[in-house]
């Protein structure tokens, strides 16, 4: 750190600037330090990063990070034709004249693969590589899909030549990530015009350029099929290798899909984004003015430029994929003003909280549930829309975009969830009484509405509508409801045996006897009774019961 920052840092000094990057210090060896920092800061996972950032912080180096830079003889041809559908996007850099040793190439390669979990799904979008260029014979790179009989070269951590298809199967590498390649009959390769090759995108390097601490000449090539994580990664790999000094070329594709990537650019590369200094202060409740504000930013690694008005255009690294909003930056200026010098200021006003009249009914009822014998479940808002056992499907509102298939939808009663509860639990000591509070989503008159319910449900060798009728009396009694009985209810009860409950404000629920077709279907083998009724509305502001 001493040797990257420019001057001692102790102990004391490295936990308070650690400190204000929202980080600590966990433990500490003879000669390491373990740390913990938050996700989003990618860059700042390793001793480079951490450096440069307190360089800002401490005001020895302000503004976007600068390094020197210079021409190549390296050219790289990107042939995209038969890269189209697997990953056709690269780029690279040069860094030479790096001095290392046997800590920074561990570093650099530890970082190297925490990028690949945090931000590329474990090589999915992205794929890393950084080599020993001064080996090369030659200084023409091709990078271009090649078929597997083609493919001949001695991989990392081998001792053989192997070709593509004994790569995936054989190698430890291979076999972890032959997934990325399923069904490919031909795979990325990067090599040289003399037959050197490089690496196997996403797969694996090749040994002859193995990293050493005697590599002073290092390329980065970054392949994937995110334009966006590529060029991102690429930049924050070669800033991180120049932190140990050292020049950077930019190696220029030609033929390459990512057009922004073949244009001729000094360094460094950067986006841009407006900040709205009144924006600021109103956030963070401090007067600064506009050249604090150019001045802190600056500190935080970004430079700016005044724009009229109160506003500022920061310019922001590539590799701060974490700054998506203006919001972003002004976090950055907290914490170059640091959070500790914020004073905070008592309100002018003073008002009297109180609880919301949906707490007041939701505690009233798990208050009144427990106290007759019933065990609380949560389950989550978000549901499978197979879950639904009914024999008409329920009408669910349906996620355009889910996670997974077990959350691709808002749940619309609180049944089904007891339910799947149930059949995992089925074996338990009998009676099994269970019963869950919470919010339910729906559509009424063409809008979307939330309400929140409350589910009890009974399950014994015998579980009848007295038995469940009793409990709903007593629970009514207890939170002040008077409700009314209307029609018999279908789905999910038994014919003849289910009721819908009638309740003021247009609220109504439902109690009776679960069908033993549902429970045979979700594999349930003992009765259930149960009821179901809407306790309030977001927009209720007082209680009528």
């Amino acid at each position: 750190m001493t040797r990257i920052v420019g001057r001692e840092i102790g102990d004391a000094e490295f936990e308070e600037l650690l400190f204000n990057f929202k980080g600590e210090v966990q433990s500490r060896g003879t000669s390491t330090v373990a740390v913990e920092l938050n996700a989003d800061r990618v860059d700042l996972m390793c001793s480079a990063g951490l450096g440069r950032a307190f360089k800002g912080f401490l005001g020895l180096e302000l503004g976007f990070p600068r390094y020197p830079f210079a021409e190549t003889d390296f050219t790289l041809d990107v042939d995209t034709s038969s890269l189209r559908e697997k990953r056709p996007f690269m780029v690279a850099y040069l860094v030479k004249g790096v001095r290392l040793d046997e800590i920074s190439v561990r570093e650099l390669i530890d970082f190297q693969e925490r990028m690949h979990q945090i931000l590329s799904g474990n090589r999915l979008r992205f794929a890393i590589g950084v080599h020993d260029v001064s080996r090369l014979a030659s200084h023409r790179l091709t990078y271009r899909a090649v078929g597997s009989s083609n493919i001949s070269f001695i991989p990392l951590g081998a001792e053989r030549e192997m070709n593509a298809d004994q790569i995936l199967a054989e190698h430890p590498k291979g076999q972890e990530f032959s997934h990325l390649v399923a069904g490919w009959n031909s795979y990325p390769l990067l090599a040289t015009d003399a037959g050197e090759v490089l690496s196997m995108p996403p797969i694996i390097n090749g040994s002859l350029t193995q990293l050493t601490a005697h590599s002073s000449s290092l390329m980065v090539d970054v392949t994937g099929t995110d334009l966006t994580l590529v060029r991102s990664a690429a930049q924050l790999m070669a800033f991180t290798i120049a932190e140990f000094g050292g020049t950077i070329a930019k190696i220029l594709p030609s033929g390459a899909a990512d057009v922004e990537a073949a244009k001729p650019a000094n360094l460094p590369e950067m986006r841009e984004m407006e900040l709205d200094c009144d924006y600021l202060r109103g956030i963070l409740g401090l007067p600064l003015k506009k050249s604090s504000i150019k001045s802190l930013l600056g500190r935080a690694r970004f430079d700016s430029v005044s724009q009229r008005g109160n506003r500022i255009m920061a310019k922001v690294p590539l590799y701060r994929l974490d700054i998506m909003h203006q919001v972003d930056l002004i976090e950055d200026v907290a914490m170059m003003y640091g959070y500790q010098n914020i004073r905070p200021e008592k309100p002018y006003h003073a008002t009297d909280g109180s609880l919301h009249t949906i707490t007041l009914v939701t505690e009233g009822a798990r208050r009144s549930l427990s106290s007759l014998g019933f065990i609380e479940v949560n389950n989550m808002l978000l549901c499978a829309s197979s879950a639904s056992f009914w024999s008409q499907p329920l009408d669910m509102i349906r996620l355009s975009n889910p996670m997974s298939h077990d959350m691709d939808s808002l749940r619309s009663s609180l049944l089904p969830g007891l339910l799947s509860f149930l059949t995992k639990n089925q074996n338990r000591p009998k009676p099994i009484h269970i019963f869950e509070v919470g919010p339910v989503v729906g559509i009424r008159d063409g809008s979307y509405v939330q309400s929140y319910n409350a589910c009890a449900l009974v399950c014994d060798n015998v579980a009848t509508c007295d038995i469940i009728e009793d409990f709903f009396a007593q629970f009514c009694l207890d939170i002040g409801l008077t409700p009314s009985f209307g029609d018999r209810a279908g789905d999910p009860f038994l014919a003849g045996r289910g009721s819908i409950i009638l309740l003021p404000d247009q609220r109504q629920g439902r109690i009776g006897e679960v069908s033993p077709e549902i429970l045979r279907r979700i594999g349930l083998d003992y009765p259930v009774a149960c009821f179901e009724l809407e306790l309030c509305l977001p927009t209720l502001r007082r209680l009528t019961y």
